[in-house]
């Protein structure tokens, strides 16, 4: 068993009590990852820095006890703060350089070892946090979901979060497991990465919707 594998089973339940406690954390549709199994990537959209914690709670708890880790791309240079960098490679993170014209395929490097060893790598493939998006441009997905998803063959679990604020308390979350699929589901072979990427991120902003509706209803 990793680090960070290890980690994550010790710290699951006191983090998972926590959540529901003191963020009402609610998760809807676990039915549909009960047969899933690593490897497999984790997409959804991004509203707080707690995500990761947020998505990790609400799978089945004996599930994710057998999950061997799950692991968060990290742009490399948080990982080279000291101290910072112990505590998120504890918690599973792992450096991803930015896109500066290298090919996908060579920045995915790492993700593809992951996902070969077994793990699981859970991303947000818009990522920047929804507080932080002022132009159209912030609401696309990044290329590198679909070239880790094109080239991985593994399959997709879309997971939507919500957060809403309340006045005297710590934000209440809500999170909704959509069933996976492959990226020959909703990408054609002529798609190019971007136009893959938001046809892949489609499945998680239709969760996204889903929970505004029950919300309102």
């Amino acid at each position: 068993m990793t680090l960070p594998g290890f980690t994550q089973k010790i710290s699951r339940f006191p983090i998972e009590m926590i959540m529901r406690v003191f963020l009402g954390l609610s998760v809807e549709g676990k039915n549909r990852v009960i047969d899933l199994e690593p490897p497999f990537l984790v997409i959804s959209n991004h509203v707080s820095k707690i995500d990761g914690w947020v998505v990790g709670s609400s799978f089945p708890f004996f599930n994710y006890m057998t999950y061997p880790a799950t692991r968060f791309m990290t742009i490399k240079n948080y990982l080279e703060i000291p101290f910072l960098e112990l505590f998120l490679r504890m918690n599973g993170s792992y450096p991803i350089e930015k896109y500066t014209g290298k090919p996908l395929e060579e920045l995915m490097a790492p993700s593809f070892r992951i996902l070969g060893r077994g793990e699981i790598v859970q991303m947000f493939p818009e990522g920047k946090l929804e507080r932080n998006k002022k132009k159209p441009s912030d609401y696309k997905a990044r290329p590198g979901v679909a070239c880790l998803a094109k080239h991985s063959g593994v399959p997709i679990l879309p997971v939507a979060i919500k957060m809403k604020k309340r006045k005297y308390f710590f934000p209440k979350f809500s999170v909704i497991f959509g069933s996976p699929f492959y990226y020959k589901d909703v990408a054609n072979r002529t798609d190019d990465y971007r136009t893959a990427a938001d046809k892949i991120m489609q499945r998680v902003r239709e969760l996204e919707k889903k929970i505004l509706i029950e919300r309102k209803e």
